[in-house]
C-alpha cells in the first residue's frame, strides 16, 4: 500500500497549528547572500517517504527526519544491535525497517478504520476530534510518533545489554502510522482542531520562563571567547565528529556567533560540559563559567540516557560541572582526550592554586 504525502496549505492552516506541526521537524529554511548564510523558521516534518519491499510487497513509510538522521548516528557508529549482540549496518538493519514500515501501515489504516466509523464532521463530535488531537499531543504520557531509536534494555545500567528486535520496531512503526493518519486528519480539517492548539500554545507560553530572553546577547557580543583562533580551530577538530552534518553550524557557535537552530550532541551532558572545564583550567577558554553555563545551554541539547527525545542542558548541573568539577565522566567516558588539552584532577587543582599563592 502505498501512503501519499500530507497535504496541506500553509499559508492558510491557523498558526497555532501549523507552528507545532513545524516543531517536530528538524530542518530550517536558508538563504545565502555573499556567502552568509541565514537561517529561518523550521520547515514541516515528513518530507521523506521510506519504501521498502519484501518478498515483492511494497510497504511506504513515513519517519520524522529528527529520529531517523539520529537512527543514522547511531547506527553509523555501530551503536545497534540485535539481540543476539551483533552489531547492525546498513544492510542488515533493512529487515528491521521492513517490520517498522509493516507495522506503520497497519497503524494507518487501523486508525483510518476507528475514525471512520464514525462521522467527524457532526457537532456533537467534540469528543472525536479531541481524540485525535490527543493523539499527535500526548500531554504527559510519551509521545507515540514512531521513534526508531528505541531498545530493549536499561539505559541506566551501562552492564545490561541494549538492543533492538523487529517486534520493537513493528510497534514503533504501529505508533507512526496511527500518528501520521491524526495528522492527515488534522491537515484535512484544521479548523475542527484550532481551539484544541490554541490552548496548548497559551499554555506554553505561560510557561516558558522569563529569564530566556534576557539571554540573547546583543549581535556585536560574541556569546563564548576563547585564546585564540586556533583553540577554535583546534577544539572544533575535536568535536565535529559528534555533529554530523552540523560541523559548519558548530564552527559558528565556537567563534561565539548566535545560531537559529539548537545543536544536538549525542550522549550524556557530563561529557560535553567537561571539555570546556579542562579548556577552562588549561587557560584556552576565557569566560566565566557563568557565562559559558548560559552559552551551552542555549545553544545545545543533548540525548539523555533513558530518554529518547533530546534533552535541554540542566543549568544547575552544568555550572556545578564547570565550577566545581562535580558529576564529571570516568577516565574510559571522557572524549576530546588530546595532549593539548590535559586533565587534571581535584587535588592537582588545589595544588597549582596553592603554587601560585607562593609566588
Amino acid at each position: 500500500m502505498k501512503i501519499e504525502h500530507l497535504k496541506y496549505n500553509s499559508s492558510t492552516l491557523p498558526k497555532s497549528i501549523y507552528k507545532y506541526f513545524c516543531s517536530l521537524g528538524n530542518q530550517r529554511s536558508f538563504s545565502v547572500v555573499n556567502g552568509k548564510t541565514t537561517y529561518y523558521d523550521l520547515l514541516p516534518p515528513f518530507n521523506r517517504s521510506f519504501l521498502f519491499i519484501e518478498n515483492g510487497t511494497e510497504y511506504s513509510c513515513f519517519i520524522l527526519e529528527k529520529y531517523y538522521e539520529l537512527f543514522k548516528i547511531y547506527l553509523s557508529r555501530g551503536e545497534i544491535k540485535d539481540e543476539k549482540g551483533n552489531v547492525l549496518n546498513e544492510k542488515t538493519i533493512y529487515e528491521f525497517l521492513v517490520d517498522y514500515a509493516k507495522g506503520f501501515n497497519k497503524g494507518y489504516n487501523d486508525f483510518k478504520d476507528t475514525i471512520s466509523k464514525t462521522d467527524l464532521f457532526e457537532k456533537s463530535n467534540t469528543d472525536l476530534a479531541y481524540k485525535i488531537f490527543e493523539r499527535v499531543y500526548p500531554s504527559f504520557t510519551r509521545a507515540k510518533d514512531g521513534n526508531i531509536t528505541v531498545t530493549k534494555g536499561d539505559f541506566h545500567n551501562k552492564k545490561l545489554k541494549q538492543y533492538i528486535t523487529k517486534e520493537l520496531f513493528y510497534e514503533a512503526g504501529y505508533e507512526g502510522g496511527e500518528f501520521f493518519k491524526a495528522w492527515e486528519l488534522i491537515l484535512k480539517s484544521p479548523l475542527l482542531f484550532k481551539s484544541f492548539f490554541d490552548e496548548i500554545t497559551t499554555l506554553r507560553k505561560a510557561l516558558t520562563p522569563q529569564t530566556d530572553t534576557k539571554r540573547k546577547p546583543k549581535s556585536n557580543v560574541k556569546l563564548i571567547t576563547f585564546k585564540n583562533s586556533e583553540t577554535i580551530e583546534k577544539i572544533h577538530t575535536e568535536l565535529k565528529g559528534f555533529f554530523p552534518k552540523k560541523e559548519d553550524e558548530l564552527l559558528k557557535a565556537l567563534q561565539g556567533e548566535e545560531l537559529t537552530e539548537i545543536l544536538l550532541f549525542p550522549h550524556n551532558q557530563n561529557k560535553f560540559v567537561e571539555v570546556f572545564r579542562r579548556l577552562k583550567y588549561n587557560g584556552f577558554l576565557l569566560n566565566t563559567d557563568t557565562e559559558t553555563k548560559n552559552w551551552i545551554c542555549s545553544t545545545f541539547q543533548f540525548i539523555k540516557n533513558g530518554f529518547t527525545e533530546p534533552q535541554p542542558f540542566n543549568e544547575r548541573s552544568v555550572w556545578d560541572n564547570l565550577n566545581k568539577g562535580k558529576g564529571e565522566p570516568t577516565r574510559k567516558e571522557r572524549i576530546c582526550i588530546t595532549d593539548w588539552l590535559q586533565y587534571k584532577s581535584l587535588s592537582q587543582l588545589r595544588r597549582e592554586t596553592e603554587n601560585e599563592k607562593l609566588l
